[in-house]
């Protein structure tokens, strides 16, 4: 998984990569406890040694007033353990499509790499340096130093995040959402950060693969959102990130990521992947009229695990 769960993901690059990213320490949770009669599960990280799995990835873009820009893409995920930590990287990566910058932010997945704990736990992303260079060399218009480094740093965390450290460990009921804050950025804007409301659900239990009877997976869902009381100070950071005119004229800005996981409950090994990130900018033109103006991103994953387990 080296960017995108750490599976290397199109959106790396500051300006058009998806997710909100989000750090390990929450602000607050609440948990309503589990409600009568209501189906329990347990999530648990336990990828076995030499754990590989080929993936594939469907891509689509919408941006106001462009036509849609897809991409379909396919690496294969591989883990290596050293001591007491599990390094995770994509590799043999292949895409086509007219997804601006595409090659460029497929190398930049490949370089990177998730470092895990054996429990699961996030610890680093490595590989930034080279990411960084990459950026420059491919001269994607995109902010350098200091800047680029902890977004994608956070994009890396966030990746790991949506398949396996939002997860691990939790014991969920079906229907009983569980909330929280955390400190992240917001979807498809990474270099934009405050206060989010992350909330956890488990839905229920499915096949899967399609066309399985046994219902051995289960189907969670998380959704992140800027807090409220971060909304003014997410505000600020976007207007000053628009051209002079447009950022004087931005009035709000709602953004939501929100990601559909098919998982084994018993070692988190995922199989199907669903991420749909917008965000929504309402600006005052010229003649005093608000102007709407959104973008969507839609990622779908399979992974085809290699290892019987």
């Amino acid at each position: 998984m080296s960017a995108r769960p750490t599976f290397a993901m199109l959106a790396v690059s500051l300006a058009a990569c998806s997710g909100a990213s989000c750090a390990s320490n929450a602000a607050r949770q609440a948990d309503g406890g589990a409600a009568p009669g209501a189906e329990q599960v347990a999530l648990r990280f336990a990828w076995p040694d030499g754990f590989r799995a080929r993936v594939a990835l469907e891509h689509q873009t919408l941006r106001e007033g462009d036509p849609p820009t897809r991409a379909v893409v396919r690496h294969e995920l591989t883990t290596e353990r050293k001591g007491g930590e599990i390094f995770v990287r994509t590799s043999g990566t292949e895409g086509e499509g007219d997804e601006p910058e595409l090659q460029l932010n497929l190398a930049i997945g490949e370089a990177l790499v998730q470092v895990v704990g054996r429990d699961g736990a996030f610890k680093r992303a490595e590989g930034i340096d080279r990411a960084v260079e990459l950026l420059r060399r491919g001269g994607a218009d995109e902010p350098s130093g200091r800047t680029a480094r902890d977004s994608i740093g956070r994009q890396v965390r966030e990746d790991w995040e949506m398949t396996v450290g939002a997860w691990r460990g939790r014991s969920l009921a079906a229907g009983r959402p569980v909330t929280s804050q955390q400190e992240g950025a917001l979807a498809l804007l990474p270099a934009v950060t405050g206060t989010m409301d992350v909330e956890l659900l488990f839905h229920k239990r499915v096949p899967c693969e399609e066309g399985q009877a046994e219902a051995r997976c289960v189907e969670l869902a998380r959704t992140v959102r800027p807090a409220k009381k971060s909304e003014q100070e997410i505000l600020a950071q976007v207007a000053a990130a628009l051209p002079g005119p447009q950022g004087a004229a931005l009035k709000s800005v709602s953004a939501s990521s929100e990601q559909v996981l098919t998982t084994e409950p018993d070692t988190l090994v995922p199989h199907r992947l669903l991420l749909r990130d917008q965000v929504i900018l309402t600006l005052t033109g010229p003649d005093g009229a608000p102007r709407v103006v959104t973008e969507r991103s839609e990622d779908a994953y399979r992974f085809a695990p290699e290892l019987d387990l």
